[in-house]
């Protein structure tokens, strides 16, 4: 109970003046901001930032490489940059932002987590589709990414634990690059799911002659290669540094010395791995979409047109559209809520005036906590379209809670594969009364009393 209670108390104050002990620009670096879910790395290299803390709203160090050097400079500022107090959105406005999104991350995060592995379990159940092996390798990537980030900002609890060496090299390399090799593959699965279902429904004949859209395991295994060599170059940026403050000495992350002497190879893979894995899946999953839809149709009227002996069988036609529309919606929603941050992170990329430490960094700042917990509601939504759209995911889910639902009703529990919850007849009781009784029973009915 000591221990709930203490959990409590830090919870509290964490939201009360957690934000203030946060690190904006090295929060960017790592690809988390104040417990929030970011789909995106930061802009951090583009002004040339290595390492900051801010404290009670002021950025106390901040490590700048001039333009054309690999020196650094260290100009330590006291108060809030110039720049910053002409922006859109102030310092005071940008906290209070971010103590709303930072409780609502707290809230949905593990929620996210338990619907993205009971996602997970249902599409394991039936592997022979290769739809099914898509998507449970999208709820594999999501789960792990929020697991580590949820990790992470627990750890926030603890003020203190921010200085150790282990907190530093955990979001160096669990976070900054685990962590975001498997967010940024989901965009990517994304798009191979929706290339795979445009060819099933446009192409029948070809998608069960092609090896590769009937196995996917190649495809999942070299999108995980991929991306990980692809962000190998986030760990490398970064290395764990000593810094001096009221508490003493304690570790930070900095940019390493590779970095310092070659930074132009970081910002090519920086943006190169942006492209790869994320604007270019995404413009690329708009599109088929769009094909995939038109096919529909198309299929439609097909189908329209064909007397009763030349239809398919309806199960198994209603069951691939029944799959076809839930990766369409799910793929929808992802590009949806996810194209505000990305959007975000690119305007920054390009503008000057505009990203961290700019004349518009709480804008961007609070712009990116807002659009995070929308990229966390999208957890949710996609989980709800499976619901609503597939009964064969309905009635798999449903199936997951079955042992539960049987121990609450002391009976045997069955779902249909169209998720009808049935319930067997309840066993009658052997009677038990004895000739003398029933005689009682029965004189008893005859008087007039009813049933005994």
């Amino acid at each position: 109970m000591k221990r709930l209670r203490r959990l409590v108390m830090y919870v509290f104050f964490f939201t009360l003046i957690g934000p203030h002990n946060s690190s904006d620009a090295t929060e960017a670096q790592d690809g988390t901001q104040s417990g929030l879910q970011n789909s995106t790395d930061s802009v951090t290299s583009r002004h040339n930032i290595s390492t900051a803390s801010l404290t009670s709203g002021h950025l106390d160090i901040t490590t700048e490489r001039p333009q054309g050097t690999s020196e650094l400079d260290v100009t330590t500022l006291t108060s809030d940059p110039p720049a910053y107090k002409n922006g859109i959105v102030s310092h005071a406005e940008y906290f209070r932002i971010t103590k709303v999104t930072s409780w609502c991350v707290l809230v949905l995060e593990p929620l996210a987590i338990v619907l993205e592995l009971l996602s997970m379990l249902v599409f394991l159940q039936d592997l022979q589709s290769p739809s099914n092996a898509y998507m449970a390798a999208i709820c594999v990537a999501e789960a792990w990414y929020m697991l580590v980030i949820f990790i992470h900002n627990l750890s926030k609890l603890q003020p203190e634990w921010g200085g150790h060496l282990t907190y530093v090299q955990y979001s160096i390399w669990v976070v900054s690059y685990t962590g975001m090799l498997s967010r940024r593959a989901v965009y990517v699965l994304n798009m191979l799911v929706s290339l795979q279902r445009f060819v099933a429904i446009a192409f029948p004949l070809k998608a069960l002659s092609v090896r590769l859209l009937r196995r996917p395991v190649v495809p999942l295994v070299s999108v995980f290669i991929m991306s990980a060599l692809l962000h190998l170059y986030r760990p490398l940026r970064y290395t764990p540094v000593t810094v001096q403050d009221s508490h003493g000495e304690s570790w930070t992350q900095g940019f390493s010395d590779l970095y310092r002497a070659t930074p132009a190879p970081f910002d090519v893979m920086d943006d190169l791995s942006k492209y790869v894995t994320i604007y270019i899946p995404m413009l690329t999953c708009l599109v088929v979409n769009i094909l995939l839809i038109a096919s529909l149709v198309r299929h439609k009227r097909l189908l329209a047109n064909l007397n009763t002996a030349q239809k398919p069988d309806i199960a198994k036609e209603k069951a691939e559209r029944q799959m076809t529309m839930t990766i369409l919606g799910s793929t929808f929603l992802v590009i949806l809520f996810n194209s505000p941050i990305n959007i975000n992170e690119a305007v920054a990329m390009y503008y000057p005036e505009y990203g961290i430490l700019s004349r518009e960094h709480y804008l961007y700042m609070a712009l990116r906590n807002i659009f995070s917990v929308l990229s966390l509601m999208c957890d949710f939504l996609v989980v709800l379209s499976y619901l609503l759209l597939s009964a064969a995911f309905r009635g798999r889910f449903l199936r997951l809670f079955s042992p539960v639902i049987a121990l609450c009703r002391g009976r045997q529990v069955t779902f249909t594969p169209e998720s009808t919850l049935t319930f067997p007849p309840a066993t009658e009781m052997t009677s038990t009364l004895t000739p003398q009784s029933k005689r009682i029973r029965d004189t008893h009915k005859l008087d007039g009393g009813g049933t005994f």
